[in-house]
């Protein structure tokens, strides 16, 4: 930070400088202006006294303060207004002279362009003119007073054009002038044959000029040298004479005969020194000041050279100073990452380990509960054949129970066993070519009997045969998965019926198993695929079951790439879905 404070200083010196002279220029040009108006002063010692007719005093009496003077808003160097509106220009200051000479003042009004001042003079809106050219039509609606400045027409273009221009060789180019200006109106008159583009000021025609959109224009001399300099359009330069010379004077509405006698004599009471004073003012500049000398600018290189290199001097210095420090603080974020990535690392760790904590106390818990009860009954009807006295007759039931829950056991430990083999990665699917229709057919018939006994309508819904079901995936692994949303379904449906099915998007197949039994409740639907989860017998069929069938079959549909979901209504029936990817068809 404080290689930043050396620099506002620097800036703030540099400030200061600039300041100071643009302080003692301002200075410099004030003491000359008061020499000049101390030299006009001096030759008008003598009392001029205006002698105005009685009606002439009286038509200033009745009309002073209100006299509407509209000047060419964009007419430098004779009359515009500058960036705070102030009325300036050779007129503005003749206007100001007139004011003090024949004690009346103007009311002056800053209109959007030229043609809006002509608009205006015409509806009696505007009363005097700043400086005009006389020319028949504005003679019809504007009296003119004594011309008191002369405007040369010049021809300007692009320094690329080598000749030199006459009015003649316009004829085969296109050329801007200012719309209602002097200009447009002779060249109008004189050759029509030109290709005129009107413009609203003088600044949109020569910048048409300079970039090309226009080939020539027609403008005063003084006009085109003041535009030229102050906007820097540094390829354009003043190509031919034209003509036209034009005497400006003021003009005033011409239902005041009036005032164009009053300032009349007013004007004949402006001093040559006083004309002189505003000509040189505006249109000459022989005298160089003290900063446009050479002298002055090397001085100023020197010091804004020597500013600039310890400025940048400064800027690097900080800038490796900076990055020094950038380096050191990303090297220790990176330590700072290092550490939290280990210390992230470590507490994975343990919450797998307290996570594979927790599911092996579960799963051992609810081994210890399924194993139990198909054991206990397998103990308990031996015990009873063990009893004397016991019935050949009932000796074969007891051993059909105890079959039963042997079986069931078995599929018990076969489940745990599969579980097992999957989660450990064991189990990894073949893929061969399986037709996914024969695989549909064989699961229907062998579950059609089962449907049929427990008096549940099974139906096989498959697309037409002209569609391709061909898929590479594992036979035996769909035919386990089906037959378990299947058993599932028979199980979970007192009565209805059973769909089997299989449809084909243009990304998949999707089998679907839909029943109309018990349905599964909001509560169950996200633990349902879930190791030893099952739904709560309260809200279903009294069943028995390890929960396994489920979670089984979903972990063998992800290992074939696939997904399964279910949707279902409670009480009125549910839907199991599972996919076969795109990429598995042929």
């Amino acid at each position: 930070m404080r290689y930043w404070v050396i620099v506002k200083i620097l800036l703030g010196v540099w400030s200061v400088i600039l300041c100071e002279v643009t302080l003692f220029a301002s200075q410099v040009q004030s003491a000359k202006g008061k020499s000049e108006l101390n030299d006009a002063k001096k030759e008008d010692e003598i009392d001029y006294a205006i002698n105005f007719t009685e009606k002439e005093r009286r038509w200033i009496k009745e009309h002073n303060g209100t006299i509407r003077l509209a000047p060419d808003p964009k007419f430098a160097p004779y009359e515009f207004f500058d960036n705070e509106s102030i009325y300036r220009g050779m007129g503005a200051d003749y206007i100001h002279l007139l004011e003090e000479k024949i004690g009346i003042k103007f009311d002056i009004v800053e209109l959007e362009s030229w043609t809006a001042v002509i608009e205006g003079a015409k509806r009696r809106e505007v009363d005097v003119f700043g400086l005009a050219g006389v020319t028949s039509q504005r003679l019809e609606y504007m009296d003119f007073v004594f011309p008191h400045i002369h405007a040369k027409g010049v021809i300007v273009s692009r320094k690329e054009i080598s000749k030199e221009l006459s009015m003649e060789d316009l004829t085969e180019m296109n050329v801007c002038v200012v719309k209602n200006y002097f200009w447009h109106e002779r060249i109008v008159l004189d050759y029509p044959e030109i290709n005129l583009t009107p413009v609203e000021n003088i600044i949109e025609g020569l910048r048409k000029v300079s970039f090309g959109m226009a080939d020539a224009m027609v403008i005063s001399i003084a006009t085109s040298s003041y535009h030229i300099s102050q906007e820097g359009y540094s390829n354009l330069k003043i190509a031919g004479d034209t003509p036209y010379s034009i005497p400006l004077a003021i003009a005033v509405r011409n239902d005041w005969p009036e005032l164009v006698s009053i300032i009349n004599k007013g004007f004949a009471k402006i001093t040559q020194t006083e004309k002189k004073a505003i000509f040189e003012k505006w249109v000459f500049h022989r005298e160089i000041e003290f900063y446009q000398t050479e002298k002055f600018w090397n001085a100023m290189m020197v010091i804004i050279i020597t500013s600039v290199v310890l400025f940048f001097l400064i800027l690097i210095f900080n800038y490796r100073l900076k990055k020094s420090v950038n380096h050191k603080t990303n090297e220790l974020k990176k330590e700072k990452d290092k550490l939290k990535q280990s210390n992230d690392d470590l507490l994975i760790a343990l919450d797998k380990a307290a996570e594979s904590d927790r599911l092996t106390k579960a799963f051992l818990a609810n081994i210890s509960h399924e194993v139990r009860t198909p054991m206990n009954s397998i103990l308990g009807f031996v015990e009873i054949l063990e009893m004397n006295g016991v019935e050949e007759e009932n000796r074969g039931i007891y051993a059909g129970h105890i079959l039963k829950s042997g079986q069931q056991l078995l599929a018990i430990l076969d489940n745990i066993i599969n579980i097992s083999k999957i989660e450990s990665g064991f189990i990894k699917p073949r893929t061969e070519e399986v037709d996914a229709r024969v695989i549909l057919k064989e699961t229907f018939e062998l579950f059609h009997l089962v449907a049929k006994t427990a008096k549940l309508d099974f139906i096989l819904n498959l697309p037409e045969e002209d569609v391709n079901m061909m898929i590479l995936s594992d036979e035996v692994l769909l035919h386990q998965v089906l037959n378990n949303l299947v058993s599932n379904a028979i199980k979970y449906t007192p009565k209805g019926k059973i769909v089997l099915g299989c449809k084909r998007n243009d990304d998949m197949l999707k089998f679907f198993v839909r029943d109309s039994g018990v349905g599964i409740p909001e509560e169950y639907k996200t633990i349902i695929f879930e190791p030893f989860k099952q739904v709560d017998r309260n809200h279903s069929v009294p069943v028995g079951g390890a929960g396994l069938g489920l979670a089984i079959a979903s972990r063998l549909v992800v290992a074939m790439g696939g997904t399964m979901w279910v949707e279902s209504e409670y009480t009125k029936g549910s839907t199991f879905f599972f996919t076969c990817p795109v990429h598995a068809f042929v």
